[in-house]
């Protein structure tokens, strides 16, 4: 048996018999769920969807691109300080030779 879930926009209580108030949420079976929407008294309830494929896959991208960035930004703070320490040296070795 297929159900649907749908919200009450109405109350089904004097027409349908059913103990509902506007606002309110049931799973219904479909063919009864159709009927109540049909009639005005319902709207279907879509389901929440998760992330799809290709919102994870941008994410994921988008993650990636940032470690990627993370990871340069390192590696040239890395380079200028051992091109400071290299020049540090170099200076301290042409100080100590002219002296």
């Amino acid at each position: 048996m297929a159900t649907k879930k749908i919200e009450f926009v109405a109350s089904p209580t004097g027409k349908f018999l059913l103990a509902y108030n506007a606002g309110e949420t049931a799973t219904l079976d479909e063919k009864q769920a159709d009927e109540l929407i049909e009639a005005g008294y319902a709207k279907e309830v879509k389901k929440k969807t998760t992330d799809s494929a290709a919102d994870k896959a941008a994410a994921d991208k988008a993650a990636a691109d940032k470690a990627a960035a993370d990871k340069a930004a390192a590696d040239k703070a890395a380079a200028d300080k051992a091109a400071a320490d290299k020049a540090a040296a170099d200076k301290a070795a042409a100080d100590k030779a002219a002296n």
